[in-house]
């Protein structure tokens, strides 16, 4: 299963501990993880991140989209 992890990434442009912490659990459970960070803020931010989110989810086909913070 390949799970898209969407979260905050504005403040150290890294994963946070957390939800790192998370996506190793369920990688050693051997699903497949990937961290889609959104950097701006605002409603224009939000807009962009959306449309770029989109397109990734549309290229990749993943099984799960799991929102922190959404």
């Amino acid at each position: 299963m390949r799970i898209i992890f969407v979260s905050n990434g504005k403040r150290s442009r890294t994963v946070d501990s957390l939800i790192e912490n998370q996506a190793k659990s369920i990688e050693r459970e051997g699903f497949s993880i990937y961290q889609f960070l959104i950097y701006k803020s605002g409603v224009k931010g939000y807009i962009s991140a959306a449309i770029d989110l989109r397109r990734k989810i549309k290229k990749s086909e993943f099984d799960l989209i799991h929102a922190h913070y959404g």
